[in-house]
C-alpha cells in the first residue's frame, strides 16, 4: 500500500482482508500525513501488517544534492517518530514518484535499510537482489523491483484490457514462483467491484503464493542466499 494521500478508514477493509488470507502487507507511510494519519496506521499496525517510509514529502529525490537528500531521509524518520510511530531500525522504504539515483540508494545502504522498493527496470527477472553486502559477503540491503504495473496505472487507455491485464499479470508470476509487487495507493480510485475481484483473485490464489510484507521477503531472501549445496559424483547419480 504506498499510501501518498493520508491513509484513512476507507483503506482499513484491505487491511482486514489480507489479514485474513494470513497475509502480510507493508504500508509505505507519507511522513507530511504521518501526525494526522497515526489512528488508522496504528489499526493496521495491531492487523499484523508493516510501516515503511515514503518520503518526507510528496516530491522525487532525484538529482537533488546529498546533503539534501540526506537531510530528507532524517526528516521522515523524525515525522514518524513525532507521529508515535516508532519503526524498527532496519526498514523499509520507497521513493515519491519512484525517484531517486545511485546517491538515494547509497545513502539507504549507509543507514542500513532492510530494503527498498525500485523500479521495474532495475532488474530484467521478477526477483529480488542485493545492493549491497559486508566483508563476509553476507547480503544486506535487499532491492525488490517492482514486478507489476499497479492495478490503477493499468486503468489508463482502455480500462478493462488494462485490468485484466494486470491480473494476467499477478497469476502470471504465481505459475512462475516470482516476486510480485501489487501496489495499490491509498484511498485508492479503484472501483468496488475491483477491489473485490483483486482480493477474490489473490483468494484463489492463496495456496500457492506466500502474500508476504517487503521485511518477510527481504529476510528469505538473506536466508535463501545463505544456505549453500554442493553435489559430489556418485555411480548413480549425484549426492546432495
Amino acid at each position: 500500500m504506498l499510501a501518498a494521500e493520508e491513509l484513512a478508514d476507507v483503506d482499513m477493509p484491505i487491511a482486514t482482508e489480507v489479514k485474513a488470507m494470513k497475509g502480510q502487507a507493508t504500508y509505505y507511510v507519507h511522513g507530511g500525513n504521518a501526525l494526522k494519519a497515526a489512528p488508522v496506521i496504528k489499526k493496521v499496525r495491531a492487523l499484523g501488517h508493516t510501516i515503511a517510509y515514503f518520503g518526507d514529502v510528496f516530491e522525487g529525490f532525484r538529482d537533488q544534492p546529498e546533503a539534501v537528500q540526506a537531510k530528507r531521509l532524517a526528516e521522515m524518520q523524525q515525522q514518524l517518530q513525532k507521529a508515535g510511530l516508532v519503526l524498527p531500525g532496519a526498514s523499509g522504504f520507497s521513493a515519491p514518484l519512484e525517484s531517486y539515483d545511485q546517491t538515494t540508494l547509497r545513502l539507504l545502504q549507509e543507514q542500513k535499510f532492510d530494503n527498498y522498493l525500485a523500479i521495474m527496470d532495475a532488474t530484467e527477472s521478477s526477483l529480488p537482489f542485493f545492493a549491497n553486502r559486508d566483508a563476509s559477503g553476507a547480503g544486506q540491503t535487499v532491492v525488490l523491483p517492482r514486478t507489476l504495473i499497479g492495478p490503477e496505472e493499468a486503468l489508463f487507455g482502455d480500462a478493462d484490457f488494462g485490468f485484466e491485464n494486470f491480473l494476467g499479470g499477478m497469476k502470471l508470476s504465481a505459475r512462475m514462483g516470482a516476486l510480485a509487487v501489487v501496489g495499490i495507493p491509498s484511498q485508492t480510485l479503484l472501483m468496488p467491484a475491483q477491489r473485490k475481484r483483486i482480493l477474490d483473485e489473490m483468494r484463489a490464489l492463496r495456496e500457492q503464493t506466500w502474500i508476504a510484507s517487503a521485511n518477510q521477503i527481504a529476510q528469505w531472501w538473506r536466508n535463501r542466499d545463505s544456505i549453500s549445496i554442493a553435489f559430489a559424483p556418485h555411480p548413480q547419480g549425484y549426492v546432495l
